[in-house]
Protein backbone atom coordinates (compact mmCIF):
# COMPACT_ATOMS: atom_id res chain seq x y z
CA UNK A 1 0.00 0.00 0.00
CA UNK A 2 1.34 3.69 -0.83
CA UNK A 3 2.64 5.49 2.18
CA UNK A 4 -0.03 7.57 3.79
CA UNK A 5 -2.50 5.56 2.48
CA UNK A 6 -3.39 3.43 5.38
CA UNK A 7 -4.98 3.32 8.38
CA UNK A 8 -3.32 5.20 11.50
CA UNK A 9 -2.22 2.73 14.36
CA UNK A 10 -2.68 2.58 17.68
CA UNK A 11 0.76 1.65 18.34
CA UNK A 12 4.14 0.51 16.94
CA UNK A 13 6.85 -1.99 18.25
CA UNK A 14 10.21 -0.48 17.64
CA UNK A 15 13.16 -2.83 17.86
CA UNK A 16 17.21 -1.54 17.51
CA UNK A 17 16.06 1.53 15.99
CA UNK A 18 13.50 0.30 13.76
CA UNK A 19 9.84 -0.13 13.32
CA UNK A 20 9.14 -4.22 13.94
CA UNK A 21 5.34 -4.21 14.04
CA UNK A 22 1.79 -1.97 14.07
CA UNK A 23 -1.34 -2.72 15.89
CA UNK A 24 -2.67 -3.14 18.75
CA UNK A 25 -0.42 -2.18 22.08
CA UNK A 26 -1.72 -4.95 24.03
CA UNK A 27 -0.62 -7.32 21.58
CA UNK A 28 2.57 -5.30 20.63
CA UNK A 29 3.11 -5.74 24.56
CA UNK A 30 3.06 -9.58 24.44
CA UNK A 31 5.35 -9.46 21.37
CA UNK A 32 7.93 -7.94 23.19
CA UNK A 33 6.89 -8.08 26.96
CA UNK A 34 10.08 -6.47 28.50
CA UNK A 35 10.08 -2.91 25.73
CA UNK A 36 9.64 0.19 27.23
CA UNK A 37 6.34 2.02 26.67
CA UNK A 38 6.07 5.49 25.76
CA UNK A 39 2.46 7.26 25.96
CA UNK A 40 2.01 9.80 23.15
CA UNK A 41 -0.66 11.47 24.55
CA UNK A 42 -2.76 11.58 22.09
CA UNK A 43 0.45 12.82 19.28
CA UNK A 44 1.59 11.18 16.41
CA UNK A 45 4.80 9.20 15.89
CA UNK A 46 5.95 9.83 12.52
CA UNK A 47 9.33 8.92 10.93
CA UNK A 48 12.19 11.41 10.87
CA UNK A 49 15.47 12.03 9.34
CA UNK A 50 18.68 12.01 11.60
CA UNK A 51 19.95 15.29 10.22
CA UNK A 52 17.20 18.26 10.40
CA UNK A 53 18.47 19.86 7.72
CA UNK A 54 17.56 18.15 4.19
CA UNK A 55 16.46 20.12 1.11
CA UNK A 56 14.18 17.27 0.19
CA UNK A 57 13.67 18.35 -3.32
CA UNK A 58 17.39 18.49 -4.28
CA UNK A 59 17.76 15.67 -2.22
CA UNK A 60 15.22 13.49 -4.57
CA UNK A 61 16.56 14.73 -7.23
CA UNK A 62 20.13 13.67 -6.61
CA UNK A 63 18.60 10.32 -5.86
CA UNK A 64 16.81 9.74 -8.98
CA UNK A 65 19.65 11.28 -11.20
CA UNK A 66 23.20 11.30 -12.18
CA UNK A 67 25.85 9.98 -9.56
CA UNK A 68 29.44 11.49 -9.91
CA UNK A 69 30.06 11.96 -6.12
CA UNK A 70 32.74 8.98 -6.22
CA UNK A 71 34.06 9.55 -9.79
CA UNK A 72 37.37 9.43 -9.34
CA UNK A 73 38.88 11.68 -12.33
CA UNK A 74 37.33 14.17 -14.47
CA UNK A 75 37.43 11.47 -17.37
CA UNK A 76 35.80 8.38 -15.33
CA UNK A 77 33.01 11.41 -14.71
CA UNK A 78 32.82 12.12 -18.29
CA UNK A 79 32.33 8.42 -19.07
CA UNK A 80 29.47 8.10 -16.92
CA UNK A 81 28.14 11.46 -18.05
CA UNK A 82 28.32 10.13 -21.50
CA UNK A 83 26.39 6.37 -20.48
CA UNK A 84 23.77 8.21 -18.56
CA UNK A 85 23.03 10.45 -21.53
CA UNK A 86 22.73 7.40 -23.66
CA UNK A 87 20.06 5.98 -21.75
CA UNK A 88 17.78 9.65 -22.38
CA UNK A 89 15.16 10.08 -24.67
CA UNK A 90 16.50 12.01 -27.44
CA UNK A 91 16.96 15.41 -27.41
CA UNK A 92 16.38 15.70 -23.06
CA UNK A 93 18.77 17.46 -21.10
CA UNK A 94 21.07 16.11 -18.21
CA UNK A 95 19.30 18.01 -15.49
CA UNK A 96 21.26 16.77 -12.13
CA UNK A 97 23.86 15.30 -11.40
CA UNK A 98 24.95 14.44 -7.17
CA UNK A 99 28.53 15.75 -6.78
CA UNK A 100 30.66 17.54 -4.28
CA UNK A 101 32.66 20.77 -3.71
CA UNK A 102 35.74 18.49 -4.25
CA UNK A 103 34.52 16.29 -7.18
CA UNK A 104 37.56 13.72 -7.88
CA UNK A 105 41.23 13.63 -8.27
CA UNK A 106 40.65 17.32 -9.85
CA UNK A 107 39.29 18.75 -6.98
CA UNK A 108 36.88 21.45 -9.26
CA UNK A 109 32.81 21.76 -9.67
CA UNK A 110 32.06 20.61 -12.62
CA UNK A 111 31.14 23.16 -14.95
CA UNK A 112 30.51 23.72 -19.24
CA UNK A 113 34.21 24.05 -19.48
CA UNK A 114 36.11 20.54 -20.15
CA UNK A 115 39.62 20.93 -19.79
Amino acid sequence: MPAGDGPAAPALLCLDGRVEALGDAAALARLAPSAETVHLRGGTMLPGWIDSHVHFLGWALDRAGLDLRDARTVEEALDRIVLHQRGLPAGRWITQAASTRTAGAAGRRPSSSIG
